[in-house]
Formats: structure tokens, sequence, C-alpha cells
């Protein structure tokens, strides 16, 4: 989750004269949260990790 959160934050706080680093690092940030299975992001990962343990305490 840590690149995530790193695009994030540098597409917040990089300024407005580099527009372009700036729309793509938020775009992969907010993308790679997603929980898209085909992709396998790090949004589905952890939704799977979080599944699992749920399914073990049962």
């Amino acid at each position: 989750m840590m690149p995530a959160a790193v695009n994030i934050i540098m597409g917040m706080f990089v300024g407005y004269d580099f527009i372009f680093i700036k729309v793509f690092s938020t775009f992969i940030g907010i993308s790679s949260i997603l929980p898209i299975p085909y992709l396998e992001t790090d949004g589905y990962l952890m939704f799977k990790e979080v599944q699992q343990v749920f399914h073990e305490k049962k």
C-alpha cells in the first residue's frame, strides 16, 4: 500500500508547473488502491488478505 500512498501524496504536493506528473501520480495512486481482480492491484491483494483472515476466524 505504500507506493499508492506515496503516489497520492506526491500528486497532492507537486507544484502546478508539473501538471502532467501531478495528474499521472494521482491517477496511478488511486487506480492501485481499487480492488481490480484481473490486474491484481494492491487494493485487490489487500482485500484477499482481509477476506482470508476473516475466513480463518470462522
